[in-house]
């Protein structure tokens, strides 16, 4: 990565944060599963992903910027792939174009708007716009009810998610330099404190697993994404810029 021009380092951290981000999306889900002991409305997956679309919707207002639209488009790229070729990360927690396309249609919903950006690269129907503006608002109402009782107040200064990075895998420092510099996984675990109040300390941490995945234990509080998970983003986004 020494030797690319800036417009395309640029890219890939763009193309690698959106695909991270939308893994800690999903697995917040599951940890605001059980540590706010919410319901699940529906089926598992269905819950899980109303929660993911409404933290990458709240994580837009941040030191990263506007990600939606990054987010949409790497993970949609991922998602059109055969499934041979995804991570396995996206096998693990049965993530599927169908779910994929519900959090898009959520995040849509949510402001149309972001259509323009979107149907430059036909990755959407307009057609859809106005079921999705609906089922963006029945969400909202729905979890916005649930979760009152679980958001942070105002004056309340206790900090709950720490972040934390064990060794990187040596040949790897420059991508995992340019993602500590931006202090990805802080803003990350930066909008979880700000908007929900948490019984206990969690630690979101990242380490090398051996393994492409990503994952929260509930018994233990750790919220881990691995080195693997991340470097085989970067390893995916390089080779779609060759074809």
């Amino acid at each position: 990565m020494l030797s690319m021009t800036e417009e395309a380092r640029e890219s890939l951290f763009e193309d690698v944060t959106g695909s991270i981000l939308f893994v800690i999306a999903q697995q917040s889900g599951r940890m605001l599963i059980s540590q706010l002991r919410l319901p699940v409305r529906g089926e598992l997956n269905a819950t899980i992903d109303a929660l993911s679309a409404l933290y990458l919707l709240n994580i837009s207002d941040s030191a990263l910027g506007d990600l939606r639209v990054p987010v949409l488009r790497s993970v949609l790229a991922i998602a059109r792939l055969p499934a041979s070729e995804r991570p396995k990360y996206f096998h693990h927690q049965n993530i599927d174009p169908k779910r994929v396309d519900r959090i898009v249609c959520l995040i849509v919903g949510s402001n149309p708007a972001f259509l323009t950006s979107l149907q430059e690269e036909h990755l959407i129907d307009e057609a859809r716009t106005e079921a999705c503006t609906r089922d963006f608002e029945r969400t909202k109402a729905v979890w916005g009810q649930i979760l009152s009782s679980h958001m942070r107040q105002e004056n309340d200064q206790v900090r709950r998610i720490a972040v934390s990075y064990n060794k990187v895998p040596r040949g790897d420092e420059v991508l995992m330099g340019m993602l500590k510099e931006a202090k990805v996984l802080e803003t990350a675990a930066r909008k979880l404190d700000d908007f929900y109040r948490f019984p206990a300390p969690v630690i979101m941490r990242a380490a090398a697993c051996g393994e492409e995945t990503a994952t929260f234990d509930p018994r233990t509080r750790d919220f881990l994404i691995c080195y693997d998970l991340i470097l085989r983003f970067a390893r995916d986004h390089l080779e779609q810029m060759k074809r």
